[in-house]
């Protein structure tokens, strides 16, 4: 029996992460809306709505709504990766309050939300906390400015990620950050989106297949790309 927990699930690749796993036999599935939970969803999926990575309470109301018989095996938090809430800039203009919002989102918020699942003992043994990131986040990879908010705060991610992993080591708790190529988006479907973008169905698969096949202690605490940094 596996238990997985999706933050951030109602859209693109959270959906499709839900999806997956809903399908297998054997694996219990607790996701996360910010708002309401989708109104059509399969009997085995556990919604836990009002979820928003940026409070600090997030964690709190996750573990509120969890039933603690079967413990974590695989966390994704979802959001932290997600185009959706992060602004373009550049130095000419940038947004002092869509930058909070960035680095709440992709590395304060998650860093919390982990405290919380180990504080409330709702991890398993070996479990993998996957963060969703952009290889934006990638300081190596940075070859022009812009976007400073966006790259700054996922590369804030990895370095949370990082830092995790020597808090984690000891309890056999691995964690990554995961970027899972570019998503052709649902508001995209109307267009040809990016040459490079697949959709959310085929990333989960590269994904998930990566980081329970692959991905363990060992290699804990790094920028991963199971499809490559495209």
């Amino acid at each position: 029996m596996k238990t997985v927990l999706i933050v951030g699930a109602t859209r693109n690749l959270g959906k499709a992460l839900v999806s997956h796993y809903a399908a297998e036999p054997d694996t219990t599935v607790y996701a996360t809306a910010r708002y309401g939970k989708p109104t059509h969803h399969s009997s085995k999926i556990h919604w836990i709505s009002g979820i928003d990575i940026t409070r600090e309470n997030a964690g709190q109301t996750i573990v509120l709504h969890y039933n603690h018989d079967f413990p974590i095996d695989i966390v994704y938090v979802v959001a932290t990766g997600s185009h959706d809430l992060f602004a373009q800039e550049t130095l000419q203009k940038l947004d002092y309050n869509k930058q909070l919002t960035m680095y709440k989102t992709s590395a304060i918020g998650p860093l919390f939300l982990v405290q919380h699942l180990v504080k409330s003992n709702c991890l398993a043994a070996r479990a993998k906390i996957i963060l969703v990131g952009s290889a934006a986040g990638s300081i190596s990879l940075r070859t022009k400015g812009g976007n400073h908010g966006f790259s700054a705060s996922q590369a804030a991610l990895n370095m949370v990620a990082r830092l995790l992993s020597f808090d984690l080591k000891p309890q056999n708790i691995s964690v990554g950050v995961m970027f899972p190529g570019r998503i052709h988006l649902e508001h995209e479907e109307r267009h040809a989106g990016s040459c490079d973008a697949v959709r959310p169905e085929v990333a989960v698969k590269r994904l998930a297949d990566f980081v329970e096949k692959e991905f363990n202690i060992e290699n804990s605490g790094q920028l991963w790309a199971p499809g490559g940094f495209k």
